[in-house]
């Protein structure tokens, strides 16, 4: 927003006050910024139990196991240059750090010099002995909004690392949180930085265990716990603690305690660069490995909960929260504060610290008035409030989300303050965008959690719609007049009612795909509800979606323990096909390269097998053999995708490979398939479950691109039975994946949306009878777009000024009749000659139905 007004996007920092003055020397500035980030993290600051701790634990070599597990040993591998590509291609950002080498420095890098990185870093894997350059970061302050600027403690430090060696930080954050979640070794309870796993994890469980405790009119005790700058003073020692329980190989302890020690900083002001001070206890903001070690060291907290069984906690990072349920509220207050104790123990040696003054007891029942029990530790008492903000969800004592509905209602107006500003008189800028500027400032804040107190505050949800819809009308720049219906349809986006349904329905394909072992047994556990709770959950609506569209209630899929992403062999991959190019290559081309490589491959004794999906008004896949043998064929859900047909028969091949003898070679006519396989980054789970397979039977076992429709026997064979699946008698594979789920509810979405446009008495419904967004031409003028959609909406000055004027509607002046659009446009008898020869129509509604025809 202050580069569209012509403003600096951010002000530089040109004093600072403190205790001795104040500052006004760039260099002054940085030194004083950089002795304060020091201080955070210096040993100095902690308990002798701490350092004590800490000082054994870098001093003690480290002893490994005398024989690793194979997980381990894949942890200890030595780096490759899949390695290094798989890194470098999911890395972002632009600034480096202080060697001043980008990664669009090295995306560019020759191969020779890649090698030459990729032994460099084996050289450091292998020794130990992480690059003091390396561990060197650049601080640059950023005020906190709303917060003074002459202060130091209202600046956010925004660390710039060299980005060589994130490259490599990049891959041992892979390797651990690969290792941590295929071993169930970081507790199910902690959701950040999890693959498939997030903030909603944490609150679906939350948003269960309560509506579940007042469907039984029990009481619901919440005990959330602030860590002061937990990742900025969390213990070394700590993380070789848990890695050296989770028994990992000496490279990679060596590594992390190299990584960790003798870190330094420089904070940069102005393009002055104070003295390098040291860092002595923390994670490194702004690397890639610290949010893993993070989470490894604050595991500690969930193994010291679980001596609790009546109290319950959910993790994301550094966000702990406490929850039980129990009519005795004076019990529950004891627990918390045997709890306290403990982790009050634990954090004097592990170096987080507890802020009691910013912890807070709530408490959630139906009761008008519940005495609640005082909380007090270490002298000082935990706030009792009645609301509670956790993971950017407000909680309120009746469980109302009334007041949350109130937090996102003013965070909304402030954002509609900026759509406003780019969509006035002055602004050039298309409704298009503008809408995307909606949805990224409006509809994702109303999103998020949308799912948990949507349902819960049906009443209050009413709150978000003024900003909202006043959001939309900006955006397209139509009167205040103008129906709700018609622009939330012109502009592709959903009505509040319609977004919650939605958004409760999506969570099906999360829950029975999901990682997650809290939200799984909820899920199974609201399958088995013979009646529906008075309260209920999310996770309970959705299971109740499930069975209204008998949709499966469990999914096996191939497991995938052990098995590394980045240890997929190529030489499981026969690509030879796909470097001809399809659009100019015939297929008697295809058909005899193909001969030619499967005469090489049957020499050496592979066989071969032949896969297809057809998609039509029946989804369905079949696998047959080189002897036009059927070896498994079925139907999927209507819903489901060709993609997802064609990734079932590939899986059904694999299997059918792993349980019989011999050497095979995949023949699968779906490119999207192929790539997807071999894409490392994709996680699909019908694609995780082949690539599984595919690396346990690497031996024996290979997937080959085939072209459609070019005279291969086996694929023609292939592709006849999967379209003939659909009049066989046979089962359906109980196989989806999330995009298909998402298919189903937009289908939904769309059939009831049609019924209830065919009752939509309004011109417009005739105008945008398929309830299509417009799309305009990109050179086109907003000057001219702006009227068009007003004319489709059907508002306008000259028709309904006499609404926000308070007076009488205008009548024709040709022929006494109410003055409308489509009076004017269509039934005017005094006009239809100016349409003709204005418009060359008789009945110009038929130019705003499509803007492709009209300009």
């Amino acid at each position: 927003m202050k580069r569209l007004a012509g403003l600096s996007p951010s002000s530089p920092i040109t004093y600072l006050n403190t205790p001795r003055g104040t500052l006004l020397y760039p260099k002054d500035i940085a030194l004083e910024f950089a002795t304060h980030f020091s201080n955070i993290s210096l040993d100095s600051n902690f308990s002798s139990d701490f350092s004590s701790s800490k000082l054994s634990s870098l001093c003690s070599p480290y002893l490994p196991p005398s024989t690793l597990s194979q997980s381990a040993e894949y942890l200890d591998a030595d780096i490759s240059e899949l390695d290094f590509n798989l890194a470098l291609s999911s890395v972002k950002g632009k600034t480096p750090g202080i060697d001043k080498i980008s990664y669009l420095i090295i995306k560019h890098l020759p191969p020779f010099l890649i090698s030459r990185l990729v032994k460099l870093y084996n050289s450091i894997f292998l020794s130990g002995n992480y690059p003091v350059l390396w561990k060197t970061s650049a601080i640059i302050p950023i005020l906190k909004p709303g917060k003074p600027p002459g202060v130091v403690s209202s600046y956010r430090p925004i660390s710039l690392l060299p980005c060589l060696g994130k490259l490599i930080e990049k891959i041992i954050a892979t390797r651990l949180a690969w290792y941590a979640q295929s071993n169930n070794l970081i507790s199910h309870n902690q959701v950040a930085f999890k693959r498939g796993q997030g903030t909603l994890d944490a609150l679906l469980h939350l948003d269960h265990f309560i509506s579940d405790t007042l469907s039984h009119k029990n009481h619901v005790s919440i005990l959330s716990l602030d860590f002061l700058k937990a990742f900025d003073r969390i213990g070394i020692h700590v993380v070789l603690r848990q890695l050296s329980r989770w028994r990992v190989g000496s490279r990679i302890f060596n590594f992390v305690k190299s990584f960790l020690s003798n870190r330094k900083l420089s904070v940069i002001i102005s393009n002055v660069s104070s003295s390098v001070l040291p860092l002595d206890n923390g994670t490194p903001q702004g690397s890639p490995l610290s949010v893993i070690l993070f989470t490894i060291a604050f595991d500690e907290i969930s193994t010291i909960l679980s001596d609790f069984v009546t109290i319950r906690h959910q993790i994301y990072a550094d966000d702990l929260i406490l929850f039980s349920k129990t009519s005795n509220l004076t019990s529950v207050t004891i627990t918390f504060s045997e709890i306290l104790l403990r982790l009050s123990r634990w954090s004097s040696t592990s170096g987080t610290s507890i802020s009691f003054p910013k912890s807070k007891l709530f408490h959630i029942c139906k009761k008008h008035q519940c005495t609640i029990p005082t909380l007090t530790f270490d002298n000082t008492n935990i706030l009792c409030t009645d609301s509670i903000k956790f993971l950017g969800i407000v909680l309120d004592s009746k469980y109302t989300f009334k007041k949350h509905c109130q937090y996102i209602r003013k965070r909304l107006f402030v954002n509609l303050n900026i759509i406003k500003y780019l969509s006035c008189k002055r602004s050039l800028i298309g409704s298009a965008l503008l809408v995307n500027v909606t949805k990224a400032l409006i509809s994702s804040v109303i999103n998020y959690g949308l799912e948990i107190y949507g349902h819960h505050s049906k009443n209050h949800l009413k709150m978000l719609a003024a900003p909202y819809h006043s959001s939309v009308r900006c955006s397209l720049r139509v009167f205040p007049t103008s129906p709700i219906k018609n622009i939330l349809t012109e502009a592709g986006l959903p009505s509040l009612k319609d977004a919650v349904e939605d958004s409760l329905n999506k969570l099906y394909s999360k829950l029975i795909l999901s990682t997650n072992f809290t939200i799984k047994k909820d899920f199974q556990s609201s399958l088995c509800r013979k009646r529906s709770p008075k309260i209920p959950s999310s996770i309970f609506k959705s299971a109740l979606f499930a069975k209204t569209n008998e949709l499966p209630l469990k999914i096996l899929l191939p497991c995938s323990k052990y098995i590394p992403p980045w240890k997929v062999n190529e030489s499981s991959f026969i690509s030879d096909l796909t470097f001809l190019r399809k659009s100019i290559t015939p297929s008697t081309v295809y058909k005899s390269r193909f001969l030619e490589l499967s005469a090489h491959f049957k020499s050496f004794d592979w066989q071969f097998i032949y896969t297809d999906g057809s998609k039509s008004s029946h989804t369905s896949f079949a696998v047959v053999d080189d002897n036009q043998q059927r070896i498994s064929y079925g139907l999927l859900f209507p819903f489901c995708s060709i993609f997802t047909a064609e990734a079932t028969g590939i899986l059904k091949a694999v299997q059918y490979a792993q349980q019989n003898l011999g050497k095979f070679i995949i023949c699968t006519d779906s490119l999207s398939c192929f790539q997807a396989l071999k894409n490392r980054s994709n996680y699909n789970d019908v694609i995780i479950g082949i690539r599984s397979l595919l690396f346990s039977l690497a031996h024996r076992l290979k997937i080959m691109w085939i072209p459609g429709h070019s005279g291969i026997i086996g694929n023609t064979f292939a592709d006849s039975v999967a379209k003939e699946v659909c009049i066989t008698p046979t089962t359906t594979s109980a196989l989806f994946v999330k995009s298909d789920i998402k298919r189903l509810i937009i289908q939904q979405r769309s059939t009831k949306l049609a019924l209830d446009w065919m009752n939509y008495r309004h011109h417009y419904s005739r105008i945008n009878s398929n309830r299509i967004k417009p799309s305009f031409p990109s050179s086109l003028s907003s000057n001219y777009i702006i009227p068009y959609i007003r004319l489709r909406i059907g508002h306008s000055i000259i028709t309904h000024a006499h609404i926000l004027n308070g007076t009488q509607i205008n009548q024709c002046p040709f022929c006494d009749s109410d003055l409308n659009l489509l009076h004017l446009l269509q039934h005017c008898p005094a006009l239809q000659t100016h349409r003709m020869s204005n418009f060359n129509n008789t009945d110009p509604i038929i130019l705003l139905m499509d803007p492709s025809t009209t300009f």
